[in-house]
Formats: C-alpha cells, structure tokens, sequence
C-alpha cells in the first residue's frame, strides 16, 4: 500500500483564530460602552482597556510590542502617520502605517490621559503607574472576551483578526473597513 502524502493547505486561518465580523462588532462595542461609562465617572481602566483592543485590531501589532510602546512612538511626536515599533519580534523595529481615525484617538487619549508623559514614557501604563506588562494585556483581553460574550480571546487572536481583514476579506465576508493599517519595514525611526 502507497501512503499519500498530504497536501499542504495555503492561505488563511482556521476561523476559531480570528473574530468574525458579528463577533468583532460585539467586542468593539463592548469595549466602547465599557469606555463611555468609564469617561462619565472619570476614569481611565476602560478608556485603556478599548484603546489596548483598538491598537490590536487595527494595526495588527504583537501584544509585547504594544506594551513597548513609548509616547515618542506615536504620530503626535513624529508627524507620520504610522506608530514606531520598536524591537519587534526578531529584534527587528518598523513602522505600522494606522489610519486618520486611529491616529486622532491615540493623540486625545495621551492629551487626557498621558500628557505629561516624556517621549520615552510608556503609551500604556498599569494601576500601579508603571509599563503595563505582556501578562496583564493577556489577562484583560481574555476577561474582555469573557465579558462580551465572544468566549475564547486573546491578544494574538486580534492579530490574526487583523492581518485575515487585510489579507483574506472574503473571510470575514465583508471587505475591511477603511481604517486598517498596513506594515513596512524599516531601519530608523519615522521623522
């Protein structure tokens, strides 16, 4: 008897790796009711907590990345409208391109939340006021989930979310919206 190999399956993600649509709505929704309430009573977890999944989505960035994130990395100190990613995975830095939309959400979070921040100072700080951690982003995108009825969540999921918009649109069965962002490479900072 002959053994078959098997053939090599090409392109995409099983669909239990990303969010459908419906499922990304209602995390987006989620997360923005969660901020809403949070900006009434003056508080800054949920406002922190929708833009964490915002980032994620949108520009398909590694949750260690994200936690690497400095105030001089945003456009507001750079004038491009990219983010600076700094020793990414493989010691490699880039620039994620984010969309106009994005790029006015991050600039009024850090005008109310971070402005004294220096340019070496963390986008995302914890309770503690320290750089929020890998660990933490983990635990809050997984109680996100949880709480917003979608199940199973978790940091890497919303790359995955992100990169199927981009790469696979009739996955999603719809095209991505305008805001999705797009990945270079590049060996200096933006500016």
């Amino acid at each position: 008897m002959v053994k078959r190999k098997r053939a090599k399956k090409r392109g995409g993600l099983a669909p239990d790796k990303y969010l459908s649509e419906a499922q990304l709505k209602k995390l987006r929704q989620y997360v923005k009711d969660k901020a809403d309430l949070a900006r009434m009573r003056a508080g800054s977890r949920g406002v922190i907590d929708e833009l964490i999944v915002e980032l994620l989505v949108n520009t398909g960035v590694r949750a260690s990345e994200l936690c690497n994130l400095n105030i001089g990395d945003l456009p507001a100190r750079h004038g491009k409208d990219c983010i600076w990613v700094r020793d990414g995975k493989g010691k490699v830095s880039r620039t994620v391109d984010i969309s106009e939309k994005l790029k006015k959400r991050i600039e009024r979070f850090v005008k109310l939340y971070r402005k004294r921040a220096r340019a070496n100072s963390a986008l995302l700080v914890s309770e503690l006021g320290g750089r929020i951690i890998y660990r933490s982003i983990y635990a809050k995108i997984k109680r996100i989930g949880e709480q917003a009825g979608i199940g199973k969540l978790h940091p890497h999921m919303l790359r995955h979310t992100y990169l199927t918009r981009l790469y696979w649109p009739s996955a999603m069965a719809t095209t991505p919206p305008a805001d999705t962002s797009t990945c270079t490479t590049d060996s200096a900072p933006p500016g």
